[in-house]
């Protein structure tokens, strides 16, 4: 998630929108998963920059899209995930900073970078997303409902037009982000028949603390926090049609750890607003937060 707060068309391109803020979930329940592995798990990585891994070590262009404008890092959830869980190989992270969801009922596609869907049908058809796939993971839905503008109002707005843009998201999500995952899984499924879909959802990114550190008020960040809980349970509920789709929450690991906090996960730096690690999570924020509540679904895949 970028910080000059103009929307999808005013993020820098190379590093696209902000992937998304809104959110919240914990590895607390987790469905049965489609099939057990006894040997490795294959991992195949979808989504926004929160999967890219942006906020976590030196972005760069994406191998697996060949776009220029699709960046990842080496240091997200997924690559940590892979490194300390032995049992998990990562095939492919096709995600990309500033990917949408997809195609809703009224929303153009997303032309700035290889929306989810894009991304699905790239890495089948280079045979990295198939028969073989045990384990997909997936992070989408803050750019669709244009995470930055939210940001920017509530810091430099008043807390009625915070909340107003917070709605107008909330709407967005029931209206384009639904959907839109829907037909995500429904392409996964049919492209990996046998793959268990894990969809994480958003931390809280900012204390309510009225930490000096925290560049929304605390009446603000509790707006935009309750915003993305809104946005998680929504995320939350295209998973229940399916059963090899789970939804995984991560606002519980992040608890106590949003931008303000004495330890914050959350990367923010306020001499530099258009830094693009800003509103993302740090190598904590993967490791201890992400990577850690994705091990329930990695212990269940080994059964």
């Amino acid at each position: 998630m970028n910080a000059n707060f103009q929307g999808r068309t005013g993020l820098p391109k190379r590093l696209g929108a902000l992937t998304v803020l809104v959110a919240g979930l914990v590895a607390g329940s987790v469905a049965a998963p489609a099939a057990a592995h006894e040997d490795s798990i294959d991992l195949v990585v979808f989504g926004d920059s929160y999967s890219a891994g942006i906020g976590a070590g030196t972005p760069a262009p994406s191998t697996i899209t060949n776009d220029p404008r699709c960046f990842v890092s080496p240091s997200g959830y997924a690559e940590s995930l892979s490194e300390r869980q032995r049992a998990v190989e990562l095939t492919a992270n096709a995600a990309c900073s500033g990917a949408w969801a997809g195609t809703g009922p009224s929303e153009p596609v997303n032309e700035d970078v290889p929306d989810v869907p894009q991304q699905i049908q790239l890495a089948s058809e280079d045979g990295l997303l198939g028969a073989g796939t045990d384990l997909v993971t997936l992070t989408a839905g803050g750019n669709d409902v244009q995470f930055s503008r939210i940001i920017g109002a509530c810091m430099q707005q008043d807390l009625a037009i915070c909340k107003a843009t917070v709605t107008q998201a909330e709407q967005a999500a029931r209206t384009q982000v639904a959907p839109a995952l829907a037909l995500d899984y429904q392409q996964i499924n049919t492209a990996a028949p046998d793959a268990t879909i894990a969809v994480l959802g958003y931390p809280h990114l900012f204390s309510t603390e009225g930490a000096t550190a925290s560049p929304l008020s605390p009446e603000a960040a509790k707006v935009f926090n309750d915003g993305v809980d809104t946005l998680n349970s929504i995320i939350e509920g295209t998973t229940e049609q399916s059963d090899s789709v789970v939804y995984v929450d991560v606002t519980k690991r992040f608890r106590n750890h949003g931008i303000g906090s004495s330890e914050p996960w959350i990367n923010f730096d306020p001499t530099n607003l258009q830094d693009y690690n800003n509103f993302h999570p740090n190598e904590k924020g993967y490791e201890k937060g992400y990577a850690k509540v994705l091990k329930p679904v990695v212990r269940s895949l080994q059964r």
